[in-house]
């Protein structure tokens, strides 16, 4: 494993829980209450030893890494708004329900938005298309989950913006039920043209993965994986 491929993309991407304090103004202590009281999304990644804990791909074996915690460093935003929360509201409670209200409008609004411009989400409609509130609820809590889990600091360019969030795991959902998960490997030539736009804009959307998680990741699977398999021409029939 390139250990120092892996120290490159942690430094570029990722801050220790120190310095993502310093820039957001407060100690460490006060950013540790934040993610403790749900305001601020845990770290993403974390080491000890040789292993490196990712909230999303789990254990991994990678020695050379500096210990400790690792945030997204678009998650300075987020820790802007739990201040901001915290200030506003009498109880860590109230502030974690304020921010999760903001959270579930922003990301509501976006998902109707996609679905206006041609990216739909039919799991959050019924038979008759129509915009099911309860499944809408339902995928948007998922979302605000993964968002406290520490995982979209993981898979989404940029965690710090809701929109994109959605962004990405709108695309990730259309081409996982396009595909087969990435299984299918002949596609007809109307599917590729639209396949190949929808990848090409969830290679946007979507983080580059630390190097040791990338052969695992749903950007090799929708972007590289994908590209190869709609090259290929459709078998011949008969």
């Amino acid at each position: 494993m390139d250990t120092a491929a892996n120290r490159a993309y942690l430094a570029a991407h990722f801050l220790a829980p120190a310095a993502l304090a310093e820039r957001a103004g407060i100690d460490r202590e006060r950013l540790q209450a934040l993610v403790d009281d749900g305001l601020v999304p845990q770290p993403s990644y974390s080491v000890t030893g040789d292993r490196l804990v990712s909230v999303a791909f789990g254990e991994l074996i990678c020695p050379g890494l500096d210990a400790g915690a690792y945030f997204h460093r678009g998650m300075r935003v987020w820790v802007d708004a739990g201040l901001r929360a915290d200030a506003s509201r009498a109880t860590s409670v109230a502030a974690q329900a304020a921010l999760r209200d903001y959270f579930t409008h922003a990301a509501t609004d976006a998902l109707m938005r996609l679905a206006d411009d041609g990216l739909c989400a039919p799991e959050c409609f019924d038979a008759r298309d129509r915009v099911d509130p309860d499944a809408v609820r339902q995928r948007i809590e998922s979302y605000w989950q993964a968002h406290l889990a520490g995982i979209f600091g993981v898979c989404v360019r940029q965690p710090d913006a809701i929109a994109q969030i959605v962004l990405k795991e709108k695309l990730q959902s259309a081409l996982a039920l396009a595909t087969d998960n990435g299984a299918r490997t002949d596609y007809a030539p109307d599917e590729a043209v639209r396949l190949r736009a929808l990848s090409a804009r969830y290679a946007d959307a979507c983080a580059p993965f630390a190097p040791i998680e990338y052969p695992r990741s749903s950007r090799k699977r929708f972007v590289e994986d994908l590209a190869i398999r709609l090259a290929e021409p459709m078998p011949a029939s008969g």
